[in-house]
């Protein structure tokens, strides 16, 4: 069974949310250059993965390792590992293995 998008939404709205305490406004820049993403709604962290999910999750968290280090990506797994423990290993993007 393949793992429905909205879950995939689901962290990466978790992981914008913590990349936004770690960078601050950077977070949403990095993310507004994301292709694949859409914004909705930034006080609410609503956004929609328009593309390949496990490709622009993986895009995004690897971004913000570029700016920050190995951080940035060990808060994005923390920040979703609740999430990725119900998920196939196959459906897990690779940057949160």
């Amino acid at each position: 069974m393949v793992t429905d998008i909205s879950i995939y939404n689901k962290i990466l709205s978790r992981i914008l949310k913590e990349q936004e305490l770690i960078l601050g406004s950077l977070a949403w820049q990095i993310a507004e250059k994301i292709t694949g993403m859409q914004i909705r709604n930034k006080e609410s962290f609503d956004v929609v993965i328009m593309g390949d999910p496990k490709s622009v999750i993986n895009n995004y968290v690897y971004r913000c390792e570029r700016i920050f280090g190995s951080f940035a990506r060990d808060a994005s797994k923390q920040a979703v590992e609740y999430i990725l423990a119900d998920m196939r290993p196959d459906d897990i993007p690779e940057r949160l293995q």
